[in-house]
């Protein structure tokens, strides 16, 4: 399974990294899990 940072989905959608790790935080992106410091979701979420 191919995972993308916050920073990679950041970019294809077009909001904010902190954006999209409120977004993990929240639960509103599934299978999304934290990986250190960062968050890493399933390619397919895009």
């Amino acid at each position: 399974m191919e995972f993308l940072t916050t920073k990679q989905a950041s970019k294809f959608w077009g909001i904010s990294q902190r954006r999209v790790a409120i977004f993990c935080e929240e639960g509103r992106i599934s299978n999304a899990v934290k990986a250190g410091r960062t968050w890493m979701m399933p390619a397919e979420t895009t």
